[in-house]
């Protein structure tokens, strides 16, 4: 069960950081890589929250050591999404919308749920 909740929750994490994006983006006209940055951080703070509550019932163990463990898992996150993000941009012709996806399913299923599993949230 704790594998459907955490793709639920992956999902809802990706909307936000995705609707985060393409608002600064496109409405306020941020640059595109720091959109990006700026969607990644809120689909972080939102997962890390959801998933100690909800995912994996860990809220009554440390949140200080959940939160570092969960930091350094975020920032190989956020270096994958950015570089990533980065390199659809720059060297492919696919726009900011479908490079994000692309990006985040593929950093999503070959990285973030296993090391929160066994990592961050054990």
């Amino acid at each position: 069960m704790a594998f459907l909740k955490a793709q639920v929750t992956s999902l809802s994490a990706t909307l936000v950081d995705y609707s985060t994006t393409l608002l600064l983006a496109y409405v306020c006209y941020v640059n595109e890589w720091y959109a990006g940055m700026a969607g990644s951080v809120a689909g972080g703070l939102f997962h890390f929250t959801v998933s100690r509550r909800w995912v994996f019932n860990a809220a009554d163990k440390n949140r200080y050591v959940q939160m570092v463990r969960y930091m350094i898992v975020w920032a190989g996150n956020f270096f994958l999404n950015t570089g990533g993000l980065y390199i659809m941009l720059h060297y492919t012709p696919v726009d900011l919308a479908i490079s994000k996806i692309l990006v985040s399913v593929v950093v999503g299923i070959g990285y973030n749920y296993v090391l929160q599993k066994k990592f961050v949230f054990k």
